[in-house]
This record gives structure tokens, C-alpha cells and sequence, in this order.
């Protein structure tokens, strides 16, 4: 197969029905079922004491699709994922040909076209890294208009999908953040969902856990990946015709935590209490919205996937001059003169660089984004 899917999974009896369906039902651009024989799914438990390795069990027996269970007790998601590619390596037999793998975090759903859209487009182009758009289910936006309206206001329509735009009529708006500005800067692969060849993977070593002094993990395994491949001058290409659901779960489980920008990356932070939502939470969190600070996340939105991008490939400032204004001069020879003097930085010099300019500039940045129509359907050249 040229294309295998790892599928990292804790606890997620209630989901990984559906996301193996979905990567079982994957068509091509005429709408035919895609070859099985092109690509597969290993799904990593990570230590589930639910019926998630029996679920995928089942499936495996029932489907086409070569679907393969493998197991790794150190709960995380980064050794959960070295532990699918290293099951790709160890049995060459099986995975012989696998030149990509993708990543797809278990509570999300992917659309139908997500295969056939990867397979064309390492087929036709020199990408090493793919990413794609990544949105909140309609159903959940329409469950909290409030919360969508303020958002809309101050963040735009990221993380809404096509049918939430038209929904709430932002197509005939402008807006500050639309999906433009993911193709605009070459929106980094989420941590979530993306695709990679195995050998620009392997070249920059793939997934390492990494420590605090506490001995705290630390967060954000694909934005170091990704600033390491960067680094090394991989090519990123972004499908913005691909739209992957999210789960909202975090964020109906812990609205104030989501809103704050700290997220559960590792799969063992999840509480229970967020996977298993009572449905007076859109109501809950709908009631929130008059209450939200929202410039944590204007903030994330600018320093990673405006300055983050920047700083790791200096060329898409010059691509991006209405961004940044009278700034444009400025951040240029911040980024340079901090490149030179960090030819080979760690991940953590680079976020603390990123936080460092976004305290310099967010401000002025956020003021001197360009409006941008919110249709998705306008969104790309």
C-alpha cells in the first residue's frame, strides 16, 4: 500500500466506529470507492480499558480495508504514533510500499475525498508534508449562536465549515480571519490530521517526547515536527478543499481551558468528564459567550499561523505585505537577525522567539490584517 493511516485511540469506544467508517467509505474525484490496495489503517491503543481494541477487532474482520491493532502501554500521544509508524517499519511484509503516512486523531471525522485527495496530490507535486482545513461540526455552531456570532465578530470563520458560513450569512461579510489566511501562510499541519512522506519524516527523526524540568511533557509534539521539517526545507502544501471535523468535546468539557489556549494535547488528559458531554452543555457554554476574552486566541491565530510560519519560512512576508503593514521592514530584520543567530534552534527557542514577537507586534498586526470576504468558496486563488 503507498499510503497507511495511524490512528492513535485511548478510551475512545464511542468514536472509533465512526472514524474507521469514514476512512472505509473514501471515493475519488468521480465518486468510485478508492482502491483498498493503495492504502490501510493502523490504529495504536494506548492503553484502553474500554472496548476500543474489540470495536477495532470487529471492524477489522468485517471491513476491506486492511485495518491492523497494535498496542503501546506508555500512555502519550507521541509514543502512541511512534509506535504506528514503528509497526509500519517492523513489518515490511504487510507495508512494504508505504512511502506516506497520515496521522488522524480518533474523535475526528474525515471527509470522503480525504485519501484520494492525498495520494493525488504526492502523485503530482514535490510536497513532503500536507495539510488541510480543520472545522467544529456544523451541528455544534448552530447549538450555540451566540457564541458563534461573538466569534465570528472578533475571530472570523476559522473552524467553521462551509455550511456554518451560509448558515449565519458571513459569506456576504468581511472578516478579519477566513481559511485565506491558512493558504495565504501555508497553514502548519494539524496536529490532528495531516500527511507526511515516511522519508521526510525520517529525516528529521520523526516524533521525540520531550520534558520540562519538572519532567512535564510538552505540548505541541506537531508544531515541533513541523518546525524541524521547515528547518530542513521540506515542502508544505495546503488542501483547503479538504475539510476535516473536530470534535467540540474539549471545548463543551472546558470552555474556559480551550478559551485560554491550553488545550489537552496528550491523549491521557482527556478527562472523562469531557468525553462523555450532558447536552445542557451547549447551553452552558452558549450562555458564556457575552463572557469570553477572545484575544487569547486572536493572539494564537497571529503568532502561530502568522509569525510562527514567518519565522520558520522568511519568504512568506514578502508574499504577505498587507499583513503586517508598516511593520512589513521590521519583522523582516527581527526574523533574519534572529535566524543567523540561530541557525539550529530548539523547539523551545523558537516558541519563546514566536511569544517574544508576538508580544512586540500582535497588536499592530491584528489591527493591520487585511477584511476578508467569509465565504470559503472565495477564500482561494
Amino acid at each position: 500500500m503507498l499510503l497507511t493511516i495511524i490512528v492513535s485511540a485511548l478510551n475512545e469506544e464511542e468514536n472509533i466506529r465512526n472514524v474507521l467508517h469514514t476512512l472505509d467509505s473514501q471515493l475519488d474525484k468521480l465518486g468510485k470507492e478508492v482502491d483498498k490496495s493503495q492504502y490501510g489503517v493502523v490504529v495504536v491503543d494506548n492503553g484502553s480499558d474500554d472496548a476500543t481494541p474489540e470495536i477495532v477487532r470487529q471492524f477489522s474482520r468485517q471491513s476491506k480495508m486492511f485495518v491492523r491493532l497494535t498496542h503501546e502501554t506508555e500512555q502519550s500521544i507521541v509514543s502512541a504514533r511512534k509506535a504506528g509508524v514503528r509497526e509500519i517499519k517492523n513489518n515490511h511484509h504487510v507495508f512494504g510500499d508505504t512511502g506516506y503516512i497520515a496521522f488522524c486523531d480518533a474523535d475526528v471525522l474525515v471527509p470522503t475525498n480525504w485519501v484520494d485527495s492525498i495520494l493525488t496530490e504526492f502523485g503530482k507535486s514535490n510536497a513532503d508534508v500536507l495539510s488541510f482545513n480543520g472545522s467544529f461540526p456544523h451541528s455544534f455552531w448552530m447549538r450555540v449562536p451566540d457564541l458563534a456570532e461573538r466569534y465570528i465578530a472578533e475571530i472570523g470563520t476559522l473552524f467553521f465549515p462551509e455550511e456554518t458560513v451560509v448558515y449565519y450569512g458571513t459569506q456576504k461579510r468581511d472578516l478579519r480571519f477566513t481559511s485565506q489566511i491558512y493558504a495565504d501562510f501555508v497553514r502548519p499541519p494539524s496536529g490532528g490530521f495531516y500527511a507526511i512522506s515516511l522519508r521526510a519524516y525520517d529525516k528529521v527523526g520523526g516524533y521525540r517526547r520531550e520534558f520540562t524540568e519538572e519532567r512535564k511533557e510538552i505540548d505541541g509534539p506537531t508544531w515541533r515536527l513541523y518546525q524541524k521539517l521547515m528547518w530542513t526545507g521540506a515542502k508544505l502544501h495546503f488542501i483547503p478543499e479538504i475539510d476535516v471535523i473536530n470534535s467540540p468535546r474539549r471545548l463543551l468539557g472546558d470552555p474556559m481551558r480551550f478559551f485560554g489556549i491550553q488545550s489537552y494535547d496528550q491523549l491521557g488528559e482527556l478527562p472523562q468528564n469531557i468525553r462523555n458531554l450532558d447536552k445542557s452543555r451547549y447551553d452552558f457554554v452558549n450562555g458564556l459567550a457575552k463572557h469570553v476574552d477572545f484575544k487569547p486566541i486572536q493572539r494564537y491565530v497571529a503568532e502561530y499561523y502568522i509569525i510562527m510560519p514567518c519565522v520558520c519560512d522568511p519568504p512568506l512576508i514578502g508574499k504577505n505585505k498587507s499583513f503586517f503593514g508598516e511593520l512589513e521592514e521590521r519583522v523582516r530584520a527581527d526574523i533574519q537577525n534572529w535566524r543567523l543567530q540561530n541557525p539550529k534552534p530548539k523547539a523551545q527557542n523558537i516558541y519563546r522567539f514566536c511569544d517574544e514577537m508576538a508580544d512586540k507586534y500582535f497588536q499592530q498586526i491584528f489591527q493591520a490584517v487585511p477584511s476578508q470576504p467569509g465565504s470559503l468558496s472565495q477564500k482561494h486563488s
